[in-house]
């Protein structure tokens, strides 16, 4: 198992797994499928990892997952699936915390100021798609 850390809501937590078969990259039959649990063992998300690093890493494969509203604080497993290039399955387990803190809209990537006769508006877009306003009152 390999622990990635702790995160806030509202990041990508970086799923990435290099396939292997005799110690060496190995080209799978299937991209990897992580199958993303609670420490409870309910089920929260699945996602197939792309390729990584194509021509440079055999076997590498990386794919990001957004802390949305479907995490909680707490541990979050993720068992990586494949089938390697003889037709074995294969896995490996990734780990990490969620902790408390951050926003499942994400953190703010663009900003703009709008200047109105009876208050000062804040347009803003967060990096999980979520446009919003602010207001500061005169």
């Amino acid at each position: 198992m390999t622990h990635l850390g702790r995160y806030p809501l509202g990041v990508e937590v970086p799923l990435a797994v290099r396939c292997t078969l005799d110690r060496a990259g190995d080209r799978p039959s299937s991209h990897p499928t992580a199958d993303v649990r609670t420490a409870a063992g309910a089920a929260v998300a699945s996602v197939r990892l792309p390729a990584d690093e194509q021509g440079v890493l055999t076997g590498v494969f990386r794919g990001p997952l957004f802390l949305d509203q479907r995490f909680d604080v707490g541990r979050y497993f993720a068992v990586v699936r494949w089938l390697d290039s003889n037709g074995d399955t294969r896995q490996a387990v990734l780990a990490w915390d969620v902790i408390p803190s951050g926003s499942v809209n994400g953190a703010i990537i663009a900003l703009a100021s709008v200047e109105r006769p009876n208050a000062t508006y804040l347009l803003y877009q967060t990096d999980g798609g979520q446009l919003a306003r602010g207001i500061n009152p005169r």
